[in-house]
């Protein structure tokens, strides 16, 4: 099955990208969006949604806020020892 996935918009977010894209069914239906962080063009995080009933630039505003709060907490948390991201 060939799966539409279409690129919406990017934004930055300090040292990171976010990459929204909206992924649709054959037939043109919705299935779901998603955001992908990278961190110094890297791929870090990928954080999804399936809300049918929110148009593309509502459910970017929710990705984004979701985005936000996630790079937040990363960078609130403590990091010790050499467990850094890996590439998805």
């Amino acid at each position: 099955m060939d799966f539409g996935d279409k690129a919406l918009r990017t934004e930055a977010y300090g040292l990171w990208n976010m990459h929204f894209h909206e992924v649709t069914a054959p037939d043109g239906s919705y299935l779901c969006a998603y955001v992908e962080l990278q961190l110094e063009s890297a791929r870090k995080c990928r954080l999804s949604i399936v809300r049918p009933d929110l148009d593309s630039r509502a459910g970017i505003d929710l990705l984004r806020a979701r985005a936000i709060d996630w790079v937040d907490a990363w960078h609130r948390r403590e990091h010790t020892g050499d467990t850094g991201f890996a590439d998805l």
